[in-house]
């Protein structure tokens, strides 16, 4: 476990560089998706369907610590859609493809819903990596992919016309952090994983700088400990994680977290002030969790907004994947996303 009194890399060096001008400067390219200007659109309507196949990238298991809750939401609004006429009276199918190893499997399995499983457009991933091993698949195939949960805004600065993603990305989560630092001197607790180590490099590039950071490897057995007399932490970190930094911080610590905190495998006693990537409504997650018998979390909520999305977008375009895309493409313009401070 490496404990540092202070982090530069190469590329936090060149930001620091900049002029403040060019460090607020930040296009959301979640809310301005780009034209597709190729061919489809003028594809016909398979005859003789009997049902709409839609690919999941991730584990079709609610119990399943990391994707479950995304599976819940998905499944749930897809069951909502069929008892509603489905499209024209056919069901949708969730078609789930997963490898636990996703570096290794996951490309392949994306390939299996869009090759194999024909499916007319894929959910997922779980997170900011399987989302990126998604997007290289469906930029091949012309297929469009709604990435549900993910809050790595690099995954749409690829370029690529058929990505779409609904909740807010990691700046706009960063700077809802910084503006509740207030200046004030913090220690920051930053994971090494891909999803953690995004978000910790775009809280820095808000301007402001830890008085020491400590890097975290998730599944490590050991925690660094913080100063005795640390008034304020920032903890970036998977759920676990940021749970056992928290059971070790000092009782007068205030602390600030990152979306791992809004998950359900998250649990503490203590006050943390964290940020909610969706609107809360209790009653759609009382009925997620009562479908699955599993806890519902801000996760479940914007699958299930996905999926919904998606069935309206078949629904006005019909079975012709550049058309839906368009569709797509008309809900994910400057809607005026917002995270809300909740103090769990």
């Amino acid at each position: 476990m490496k404990t540092q009194g202070s982090h530069v890399t190469r590329r936090t060096l060149l930001g620091a560089c900049l002029p403040p001008c060019l460090l607020a400067q930040y296009i959301d390219k979640r809310q301005t998706p780009l034209q597709y200007e190729g061919p489809g659109r003028d594809d016909p309507e398979p005859a003789g369907f009997t049902e709409i196949p839609i690919g999941f990238f991730g584990p079709a298991d609610p119990a399943h610590p990391q994707g479950g809750a995304i599976f819940m939401g998905a499944a749930l609004a897809f069951e909502d859609a069929n008892k509603n006429g489905g499209y024209k009276s056919k069901p949708f199918r969730l078609v789930p493809r997963w490898s636990d190893d996703p570096w290794r499997g996951g490309a392949a399995a994306v390939a299996k819903l869009v090759f194999t499983d024909n499916v007319w457009a894929v959910l997922g991933g779980i997170d900011g990596a399987t989302t990126h091993l998604a997007e290289q698949v469906v930029a091949k195939a012309h297929l469009p992919l709604i990435d549900p949960a993910s809050t790595d805004q690099t995954v749409n600065q690829a370029n690529i016309p058929w990505m779409f993603s609904l909740a807010p990305g990691d700046p706009d989560i960063a700077k809802f952090l910084a503006a509740r630092l207030k200046q004030d001197p913090f220690i920051l607790f930053a994971g090494t994983d891909h999803d953690s180590r995004n978000l910790a490099t775009e809280l820095l590039r808000t301007g402001v700088r830890p008085q020491f950071r400590h890097d975290i490897t998730p599944g490590a057995p050991e925690l660094p400990a913080a100063p005795p007399d640390a008034r304020l932490a920032v903890v970036l970190a998977p759920p676990r994680e940021t749970q056992l930094i928290l059971a070790a911080l000092p009782p007068a610590t205030k602390v600030l977290a990152g979306p791992a905190a809004r998950a359900r495998r998250f649990s503490s006693a203590r006050p943390v002030q964290a940020a909610t990537l969706r609107a809360q409504d209790p009653a759609l997650s009382a009925r997620i969790a009562q479908r699955f018998q599993q806890p519902a979390d801000d996760f479940s909520l914007l699958a299930y907004d996905a999926a919904t999305l998606l069935v309206q977008a078949v629904r006005d375009a019909g079975l012709n994947k550049a058309l839906i895309r368009d569709r797509l493409a008309t809900h994910f313009g400057p809607r005026g996303r917002q995270l809300h401070e909740v103090l769990l």
